[in-house]
């Protein structure tokens, strides 16, 4: 016979069940428990619950700096799979290495060990054969045409004696299709030979989803290298002012006036400027990370992702 008190403990018991609130899970793993200089790390998990419009925030971390940081869309079911590279000066260190995955105010933590000296699992190679220097190929400003499309130059080449004479003068032992066209892909029908590089570059920075889809099919290829377009060279004086906001000889404020006009000029295209203005200070591997960029050490694409990071997630605000 279940007595009075008793009673009251179920009750309790049943009340602070249904009230604890439904928490979904994050996780997120790599493939492997170790690496060594130039392995692929790839890291892939489950964000649960997908909430439309936000993006999963990945840093990769040493026990003193900032590795990797990227930003990206989980899949319609939560999962996400990226792969990064172990290399570059700052790959320098053997230690435990942490992963850590944000999204919607949730956060996973994996590590791994790295040793800087080639993955032992690597077959050592013997009396290797020198391979030849690989020719490159010879480019002129302005050709081809970033509004014009490899169709339009393939029938040029066809229809037009003159332009087909220039262009063997120009690009000998070259083809047509070598200079001007896309390269193929494992998508039968992307790129599309009819449409110009301007017209995908427009729709790479101006729609999110397609933005989205050309990173998770080509991963670790930017927009600009993928249909081989120059991309216009950051100023001097925005690396000699993040050297100098590194070595703290000018404030944060005159470091912000460069970063803003990296964004007025396109630079950086962020989908949310933050207008909140904050007392705290911008954290110290921020900084350490402009250094990184003004010695050469990072690229200029690296330093840009990361900025762009800082902030749509209000790491730095501007004013």
């Amino acid at each position: 016979m279940i007595n009075f008190g008793t009673m009251v403990l179920l009750g309790l018991s049943l009340l602070f069940v249904l009230s604890v609130p439904y928490v979904y899970a994050i996780s997120s793993s790599t493939d492997k428990t170790s690496y060594g200089i130039d392995d692929k790390i790839t890291v892939s998990g489950n964000v649960g619950n997908v909430v439309a419009g936000k993006y999963i925030g990945l840093q990769i971390r040493s026990s003193s700096d900032l590795m990797q940081i990227d930003q990206f869309m989980p899949s319609g079911d939560g999962s996400f799979s990226k792969e990064y590279f172990a290399k570059g000066a700052k790959w320098n260190l053997p230690g435990t290495y942490s992963v850590i995955v944000a999204y919607d105010g949730q956060t996973a933590t994996s590590t791994f060990q790295f040793s800087p000296e080639p993955n032992q699992e690597s077959p050592e190679v013997q009396n290797p054969t020198v391979q030849p220097t690989p020719q490159t190929k010879p480019k002129i400003p302005g050709f081809p045409a970033l509004d014009t499309s490899p169709q339009h130059y393939f029938e040029r080449y066809q229809n037009d004696p003159v332009f087909k004479e220039w262009f063997e003068e120009i690009f000998h032992g070259y083809t047509i299709q070598q200079i001007v066209g896309y390269k193929k892909t494992h998508l039968d029908s992307f790129p599309d030979m009819t449409k110009s590089r301007q017209y995908y570059l427009d729709r790479y920075n101006n729609e999110k989803e397609y933005k989205t889809w050309f990173d998770s099919q080509f991963p670790g290829e930017s927009i600009y290298e993928f249909f081989d377009i120059a991309q216009e060279k950051i100023p001097d004086w925005i690396k000699n002012s993040a050297k100098q906001w590194s070595g703290e000889e000018i404030s944060d404020s005159d470091f912000a006036n460069g970063i803003k006009y990296l964004i007025e000029n396109n630079f950086i295209k962020v989908s949310e400027i933050p207008d909140t203005e904050s007392e705290s200070e911008i954290p110290n591997w921020v900084r350490n990370n402009a250094s990184w960029w003004a010695s050469g050490k990072i690229t200029e694409d690296e330093f840009i992702n990361a900025i762009k990071y800082l902030i749509e997630n209000k790491i730095i605000i501007l004013d």
